[in-house]
């Protein structure tokens, strides 16, 4: 990823979540793809916007590496190839993601990046 204009979103990620957290919004990164930014600003970049994040649903294993390199608390990543998947509350695991209705949710989907192998794990 590159920083230039319209090369890439991370610096305007991260002013979306400077703004959530300012208004005490919670952040869920869903439907995502990552991989490594090339350069140590996108990677201070990145770093802040995962550790900002109250959940991380990333797409495929390859993105849960990416951002477990990152982000200083690792079970707040879901691998969940749809979002649909997280809309039912699922007593059997405590960690499962929820969405409840009638809240208002801010989602910001990166770029995509496509995976050979897909496997859904709930942490």
């Amino acid at each position: 990823m590159s920083l230039d204009f319209m090369k890439g979103p991370l610096s305007y990620f991260s002013i979306i979540v400077i703004l959530a957290k300012f208004m005490g919004k919670p952040i869920v990164l869903s439907s995502i793809s990552l991989v490594h930014p090339e350069t140590d600003l996108g990677k201070k970049h990145l770093k802040f916007i995962l550790n900002n994040s109250n959940a991380v649903l990333v797409r495929e294993n390859y993105s849960s590496s990416v951002a477990k390199s990152y982000i200083d608390n690792p079970k707040k990543i879901i691998t969940l190839p749809d979002i649909a998947f997280a809309l039912t509350k699922n007593e059997s695991n405590e960690s499962s993601i929820y969405i409840e209705k009638n809240k208002k949710y801010v989602g910001v989907n990166f770029r995509g990046l496509i995976s050979q192998k897909i496997r859904t794990k709930m942490k």
